[in-house]
């Protein structure tokens, strides 16, 4: 009996040794991923310096330089993962009729989460449509609380590392901290806005959601997937208080695409989110025209925002209640169940 026991106390502290083995070799390889990508970002200012180009002027089209190469990167790895494991998968199909099992190779939306390699990417419907909206203003709302409760702490206690946290995030999000906003071309803001909405929230759910959480899903639980690959997603932005709220938004963002079963919901909440948190603050400094209008919005948007916390934290509890469930019922009583062979 107490070789039994021993044998099964040494069987789980092999496996957990395995885990940890497993774990630091992925976030390592992981970390060289987002090395590369944020090389992209060193080599499209490198583009712009041979160009004898102002990155800080015409940063719209540094970042259009950027999500190109990041694009490319991205190919790249998700070529080398395909290449370096090429398990295969396959559906069981059992019929309630019988006990027949059919094997066949699945299509790539058919495969589980085991596999990193495949992004989910099922179809926004009214239903995840509603997730969407909900969650995107929470998720603002969290932020801006978040933010408010820094600079609460930063008057408190003034001259602290919490306030020289604050002022670094204020430089970093001024695009006009370093030159004059009559040299910048209106025509690089708008590119800028434009890339922020729509091409920035697709190169890092990919990334980060599809790739990054999705390699980490492979043997580890959902909450500790999900903290890990917010963890690096928020490591990327770099400065203190925005690596904060990126590790918050990353958590949710993961919540979002593991739960809503695609890189769709996760991309449309992101793009919202920059959409109402960046690109709405910034449009009344750009053009000052429409500050009395851009204002107002911002102010609706506030209070939506505030409303929707509590109902945001809601349905993320709903979500994980109800939870993901890989296998489906047809209308014949077929039941389909994707697998590891």
């Amino acid at each position: 009996m107490l070789r039994c026991f021993l044998g099964k106390r040494m069987s789980k502290l092999k496996a957990a040794i395995d885990d940890l083995i497993w774990f630091c070799a992925t976030t390592l390889r992981l970390s060289v991923y987002i090395l590369l990508m944020l090389g992209a970002q060193v080599i499209s200012m490198l583009i712009l310096s041979v160009m004898h180009v102002n990155y800080n002027v015409y940063e719209g089209t540094w970042e259009l330089i950027y999500i190109v190469i990041a694009l490319v990167f991205l190919g790249l790895m998700y070529l080398v993962e395909h290449k370096t494991n090429n398990r295969e998968y396959y559906l069981i199909t059992h019929k309630n009729d019988d006990s027949d099992f059919q094997f066949s190779t699945p299509k790539k939306r058919d495969m589980t989460w085991c596999d990193g390699r495949t992004i989910k990417k099922t179809a926004i419907n009214r239903y995840k449509f509603l997730v969407i909206i909900i969650i995107s203003l929470g998720l603002l709302g969290i932020i801006t609380f978040y933010l408010s409760t820094a600079n609460i702490i930063a008057d408190k206690f003034s001259g602290g590392a919490v306030e020289q946290a604050l002022n670094d995030y204020d430089t970093a999000m001024d695009r006009y901290a370093y030159v004059d906003q009559e040299i910048v071309p209106k025509w690089d803001v708008i590119l800028q806005y434009f890339l922020l909405v729509f091409c920035v929230p697709v190169v890092e759910e990919l990334m980060f959601r599809g790739f990054v959480f999705g390699q980490y899903k492979r043997r580890m639980p959902f909450w500790a997937a999900a903290l890990a690959s917010a963890f690096l997603f928020g490591i990327i932005h770099g400065i203190s208080i925005q690596i904060g709220y990126a590790m918050i938004a990353g958590v949710i963002l993961s919540l979002v695409y593991y739960y809503c079963d695609s890189i769709y919901c996760s991309i449309a909440v992101h793009a919202i989110f920059n959409f109402l948190g960046g690109v709405m603050f910034s449009i009344s400094t750009d053009f000052p025209v429409t500050r009395n209008l851009v204002s107002i919005i911002n102010m609706i948007f506030y209070y939506a925002e505030s409303f929707a916390i509590l109902p945001t934290i809601l349905l993320m509890i709903y979500l994980v209640k109800k939870g993901y469930h890989p296998i489906k019922k047809s209308d014949n009583g077929d039941i389909t169940l994707t697998v590891k062979e």
